[in-house]
């Protein structure tokens, strides 16, 4: 459960969005940047991710890169690139970023958020995959064991992904059972 700590004082929150300012893990310029794209689903709809993502991708690809000095004239560029859903409404979107509905849409992103144990995580079919040292690999498995086809009509990277995940279990298994019954010594 979060934790408050307020003048010496420490009180359980219900959730991690109590009083106080907004606290990033990256800094000031990681918040403003998630200010801006909080804006940016505000305006497209927060169930319509479509419009929303070539823009987030935009603006993060430009994060930190030394020609990046606004977030503001960053996130206009990005809105006005051809094609974009934000090419008529760069007014609209560098208003809530300037105004008090920027810092609304930043905490209503931020409870948007399931819980995860880290990142990176990425859901498939709404499930959480266990992700390992070797992660890409994990969701790719992941994905492949939900395929909805025949074992013989999945995607060729299935194949060789499912069965390095099975020779994985089986032998983890094997590594269990050993160190239970006594035949494998851990140093």
């Amino acid at each position: 459960m979060p934790i408050l700590a307020t003048a010496g004082q420490t009180a359980a929150l219900d959730d991690c969005f109590g009083p106080g300012p907004i606290v990033t893990q990256h800094g000031p310029k990681e918040m403003e940047y998630n200010k801006m794209q909080a804006c940016a689903q505000k305006v497209a709809g927060y169930d319509n991710w479509q419009p929303f993502w070539p823009f987030l991708v935009c603006t993060e690809a430009k994060y930190g890169s030394p020609f990046d000095s606004n977030t503001a004239e960053t996130a206009t560029k990005c809105a006005e690139e051809e094609g974009s859903y934000y090419q008529d409404k760069v007014s609209e979107l560098l208003e809530c970023y300037e105004g008090s509905d920027g810092e609304e849409a930043l905490l209503q992103m931020a409870k948007n958020t399931f819980d995860h144990p880290g990142t990176p995580t990425i859901l498939v079919n709404g499930d959480a995959p266990v992700l390992s040292g070797f992660w890409a690999d994990a969701v790719a498995a992941e994905v492949c064991s939900q395929y909805g086809g025949s074992e013989s009509s999945s995607p060729p990277a299935c194949a060789g992904l499912l069965e390095k995940q099975r020779k994985f279990i089986y032998e983890t298994e094997k590594a269990i059972e050993g160190i239970v019954n006594g035949n494998v010594t851990c140093q």
